[in-house]
């Protein structure tokens, strides 16, 4: 259903923002990661949690962003994450691991060039998954966390190759997050309305869960991912 609510906003975005493009006065980005994670760390009831063997699982995040030229209102970027993975046990015991959230991110654009993009804000990542070990102890997460936001891009002008660092770089609460990805990014089409671009990268999301619902936790995903950004 989140995904189909994301589809949706990309398509209403298609259709009210691409004129505006040519005008450069509003844009609309949607973008699709497809990530190769693997999953290692612990978690359980109280801080004497257990480490775990994980499935490696690909994860999924979708995203739309919108820019605006109002220079006291912040742009805003909405992402859907899947983040899910099953315990490995030699005894057949079952756990299950579900992280998958949804960020709202508000930022300011204070570059934004052909060389050099930057940008900076605040965002919350608001979980809604569920956790179980091989105990038979299982913990439902609803749980909000505020991080710090930053992005930097360069550009090589005329050879539709850029770069860029973006992160959740600072939890502003008793549970910490880091999420930072790198990517190198090719424009494979651009014009008047519409340009499209793809990435490949690197991705590592730490979750420290502090008493959140009484689970105590430190996971990490790692890996290379793909991506497909479309600009309207």
């Amino acid at each position: 259903m989140k995904y189909a609510l994301v589809a949706s906003a990309l398509a209403l975005g298609l259709t009210t923002a691409a004129p505006a493009k040519a005008d450069i006065l509003f844009g609309v980005y949607g973008e699709a990661q497809y990530w190769f994670a693997e999953t290692t760390g612990g978690y359980g009831a109280g801080e004497n949690f257990s480490n775990f063997n994980f499935d490696d699982e690909n994860q999924l995040r979708l995203s739309l962003a919108l820019h605006h030229p109002v220079p006291l209102l912040p742009n805003i970027r909405i992402e859907t994450q899947d983040l899910k993975s099953q315990l490995v046990t030699s005894n057949g015991s079952q756990g299950e691991l579900d992280l998958s959230h949804d960020s709202a991110i508000l930022y300011y654009t204070l570059l934004d060039n052909t060389l050099v993009r930057l940008h900076a804000g605040v965002a919350a990542k608001r979980f809604n998954g569920y956790v179980s070990d091989t105990q038979g102890n299982a913990w439902n997460l609803n749980e909000t966390i505020p991080t710090a936001y930053a992005m930097v891009g360069v550009g090589l002008p005329f050879t539709g190759l850029s770069a860029h660092a973006r992160g959740h770089l600072l939890a502003i609460d008793s549970s910490s997050i880091q999420d930072v990805e790198v990517a190198l990014q090719y424009r494979v089409f651009d014009t008047a309305l519409l340009d499209g671009s793809v990435q490949l990268g690197y991705r590592y999301f730490n979750v420290e869960l502090d008493d959140v619902a009484g689970l105590y936790s430190d996971v990490e995903f790692k890996g290379p991912f793909v991506a497909f950004q479309l600009h309207f």
